[in-house]
């Protein structure tokens, strides 16, 4: 896996997604090659685990993510993360 994936998994970890090794891995095998770094790509993706990621911890997941990254996020995603 990509740095990114690793790096990501351990921010998914961080905020106590039990299944996050199987999350990231269906992420990167079905995302794009840039899925870590494109907003509305990987918010998507996220989206598709509901039962393990809970929608407001969805959007201070995506906020920490892209912030460390310094990639800006369209407002449309955290407002509809919350």
């Amino acid at each position: 896996m990509p740095d990114a994936a690793n790096d990501f998994e351990l921010l998914l970890k961080d905020y106590g997604v039990k299944r996050a090794s199987i999350i990231v891995k269906n992420i990167a095998a079905t995302g794009s090659p840039n899925v870590f770094d494109d907003p509305k790509e990987l918010a998507k993706k996220l989206a598709k685990w509901p039962r393990d990621i809970a929608p407001m911890y969805r959007a201070s997941i995506l906020e920490h993510w892209f912030k460390s990254r310094g990639i800006i996020l369209p407002e449309e995603l955290l407002a509809g993360g919350r």
